[in-house]
């Protein structure tokens, strides 16, 4: 079973020049499917934290590294502190990659495919043009949401943000009044955004549209608030098709969505 150590310095450390170093050990979990990313073992990964105790660095560098690389930890006598939202931002807007955050942790986010990268910038880029002079604005994967009413903070694919737009806190990068997501599926992330996310941006007050995008073939799930909070499911498919959208009055055509896109080939069963 091959293993990595994660090197973890606090800044009070290194200002006061002292040498000592915290390791944790942690291994691949051998579950099918966990783990596909060969490692560089020689990889020394340095996480930094000012806001927390070196123990509790330590114990937070390990589990965002564990989740990063598809990973369980080795070690049983893990702290179960939580991080709170100040620290989880502090953290993250300092973080080389994304994290979401839930629940007092931290969960890394992966890379997209070349489609996945692909099809939010045809979303953003069609919105944009129709919703000039709107009071609506178009924000990509950049821009964080937190889902108040349950503290999620999250990376949608794109969004659209209409009349007063608020803000977590005066930097502006985290907003909570979200119009409209979109969200692009992948094998690792369809079960979460059909499910536990969509049921968390279900809380978001101001959320009217949420749309599920395949990169597989041209094909999206659009579900719209109705009154009583019940939600509308309407699906769109084929590359002659077009999508309205109420909330925003605008129509795209999935000719433009899935512009440049390569299907894979549909299995026969």
């Amino acid at each position: 079973m091959k293993t990595m150590k994660v090197e973890v310095r606090s800044q009070e450390l290194e200002r006061t020049g002292n040498s000592d170093r915290e390791t944790c050990e942690i291994r691949e979990s051998g579950k099918p499917g966990v783990c596909n990313k060969e490692l560089e073992w020689t990889e020394m990964n340095m996480l930094w934290f000012d806001t927390i105790s070196k123990k509790q660095a330590k114990n937070q560098a390990c589990n965002l590294m564990c989740r990063f690389y598809g990973m369980h930890v080795w070690e049983t006598h893990m702290s179960t502190h939580k991080l709170s939202e100040t620290e989880y931002l502090d953290v993250e807007r300092r973080a080389t990659f994304k994290s979401e955050f839930f629940d007092g942790e931290i969960f890394a986010m992966s890379g997209g495919t070349r489609w996945h990268s692909l099809i939010p910038m045809n979303i953003g880029g069609e919105l944009r043009n129709q919703l000039k002079g709107c009071g609506c604005v178009v924000y990509d994967s950049n821009l964080r949401v937190k889902v108040v009413a349950t503290g999620l903070y999250t990376y949608p694919d794109v969004i659209v943000a209409c009349g007063k737009q608020e803000f977590v806190d005066e930097v502006q990068d985290t907003l909570t009044t979200p119009t409209v997501i979109v969200e692009v599926l992948s094998d690792s992330t369809e079960a979460y955004d059909r499910g536990a996310k969509f049921e968390n941006y279900r809380r978001i007050p101001s959320l009217k549209e949420y749309l599920l995008v395949s990169q597989k073939a041209p094909y999206i799930e659009h579900f719209i608030r109705q009154e009583g909070e019940q939600w509308l499911l309407k699906e769109t498919s084929g590359l002659e098709a077009k999508l309205y959208l109420p909330t925003l009055k605008v129509t795209i055509a999935l000719a433009e969505v899935f512009a440049n896109v390569e299907f894979p080939p549909r299995p026969l069963r």
